[in-house]
């Protein structure tokens, strides 16, 4: 889209899609840190990372 909210034609592209499936990625490397003792990639920790980003998002958002 241009400034003006039209639609430009700018041609087409090939998206490779993987033929692994996610969910059964993270369920066999959760498998695997239980299996071996390895830190997850995506333990609690990075969740309260991204809930305090989440956090200071919203309250620049809606100050006061």
């Amino acid at each position: 889209m241009d400034g003006d909210l039209n639609n430009r034609d700018q041609g087409s592209e090939t998206v490779p899609v993987a033929e692994a499936q996610p969910l059964r990625i993270e369920c066999q490397h959760f498998l695997d840190c239980l299996a071996t003792g390895q830190r997850p990639r995506s333990d609690g920790w990075n969740g309260v990372a991204v809930v305090e980003i989440l956090e200071k998002a919203t309250e620049a958002l809606h100050p006061g």
